[in-house]
Formats: C-alpha cells, sequence, structure tokens
C-alpha cells in the first residue's frame, strides 16, 4: 500500500504569525485507509539536534485519526448545535473573501467544536461540518465502548492512546521507535516519506492489534 496514492486528499492548516503550524486537518481516503492509519493516533514525539544548537531539542505533535464514513449513523439535531459564521482566513491572518463563509459550529452538550473553511459557500460549510461533528461524536461513543474492553491491551487505541507517547523520531540517532510494541526502525526521513519502513511498521502494530483481540477472547472464553 502507498500512503502517497490517497486519493484527493485535502488539507486545512492552521498557521502562526512566527512561523510553523498549530493544527492541520487532513482527509485522506483510500482502500482500508482507516484500519491503516488508526495506529498514529496519539504523542508524536520529535528529538533534533539544531543546527544553531549543540542541545537536543524535542517537540511533540499530538494527532487524532477519525473515520469518516458516507453515512453517519450518529445523528446531530440542528437544535444541539450553535452555528457561528466567519470570514476564511488565508495565509498570515489576511481573510480570503469578504463574506462570512467560513462556519464554526458548536455541539452545546459536549463543547466539542469543529471549524470548517473547504467551500466557498456556507451552506456547504455547514454540510461538512456537520458530518465531521457527527464523525467525532460517534469515535466518542467507539472510545466508550473500546475503554471498557482494551484495559489489559498493549495498544491502546481507544481515548486513552491519544495522551499517550507512541513514537519518537530521533533525528541525531536516525531512529524511529514505536513504543506500543518496542519496535525500532533506522532511517527517519525514508519512514517519514512514507517508505516500506512505514508499512513494516503498521503491519506490526495490526499484527499486536490482532493478537491483543484474540488475547482478549481467550481470556473471556467461558470453559464449561
Amino acid at each position: 500500500m502507498s500512503y502517497k496514492a490517497t486519493k484527493n486528499p485535502n488539507f486545512q492548516v492552521d498557521s502562526v504569525p512566527l512561523g510553523g503550524v498549530r493544527s492541520a486537518l487532513i482527509a485522506v481516503s483510500g482502500e482500508n485507509v482507516y484500519s491503516k492509519m488508526r495506529f498514529e493516533a496519539g504523542v508524536h514525539r520529535v528529538q533534533r539536534m539544531p543546527v544553531n544548537d549543540s542541545r537536543m531539542h524535542t517537540s511533540t505533535a499530538s494527532i487524532s485519526v477519525l473515520p469518516e464514513p458516507e453515512e453517519v449513523s450518529v445523528v446531530v439535531p440542528s437544535d444541539s448545535v450553535k452555528i457561528e459564521a466567519m470570514r476564511a482566513s488565508g495565509p498570515g491572518g489576511q481573510n480570503v473573501n469578504k463574506r462570512s463563509t467560513a462556519v464554526r459550529m458548536t455541539h452545546k452538550e459536549t463543547g466539542i467544536a469543529v471549524h470548517c473553511m473547504d467551500e466557498r459557500f456556507q451552506h456547504l460549510n455547514i454540510q461538512i461540518a456537520y458530518k465531521r461533528l457527527a464523525a467525532i461524536l460517534m469515535q466518542r461513543q467507539v472510545d466508550a465502548m473500546l475503554e471498557k474492553i482494551v484495559s489489559r491491551r498493549k495498544l491502546q487505541v481507544g481515548s486513552k492512546a491519544r495522551a499517550e507517547k507512541i513514537r519518537t523520531y530521533n533525528f541525531q540517532h536516525d531512529k524511529v521507535t514505536d513504543h506500543r510494541i518496542g519496535m525500532a526502525i533506522t532511517g527517519v526521513e525514508e519512514f517519514l516519506s512514507a517508505g516500506e519502513s512505514l508499512i513494516s511498521m503498521i503491519d506490526r502494530l495490526q499484527e499486536q492489534h490482532m493478537e491483543d483481540r484474540l488475547d482478549h477472547i481467550i481470556e473471556n472464553c467461558i470453559v464449561e
């Protein structure tokens, strides 16, 4: 599987004035893409040695992976959300249009908010925001269910995974380490370029996930 071959990727980036990226939203489609990408959910740690400093710098990025099915089973009533219109922002914070086409949708019960400025027309952005919010709420339901059955698993694919360090990218030693399975691979750049090492690690994560599921089934079997 080539992660570069996903069709029609959609990027939404929130940059900061001093440089860098504060947040980014990426929509990726492809065959069995969620079953592969779900293991990327969690905290990724980067260790590198800047050219102008002799000290090791460490930074982190928190990643959430949400499925976006064609038909979302969670229904979000219109009276359960607050919709605010705003102008879409471009690079440097400039407004890319004079009309308020972007929207922020807030779920009243949970306080979850989603932003959308993908389209030029507000009603289309509202539709997309509904879909994204429904996907998040559905994932919360899945997380709650998984929380009850994965406490003994090595791979926490539920909500806990997002608060834990799952992988370290050490540029000085050119090594990528996945802490969930204790797997270390040489070649950071090749790994980040969606090379064979990335596919190998994801395959091992899937194997571990299946082993954990089997262990859970065996542990809960009642032998008469």
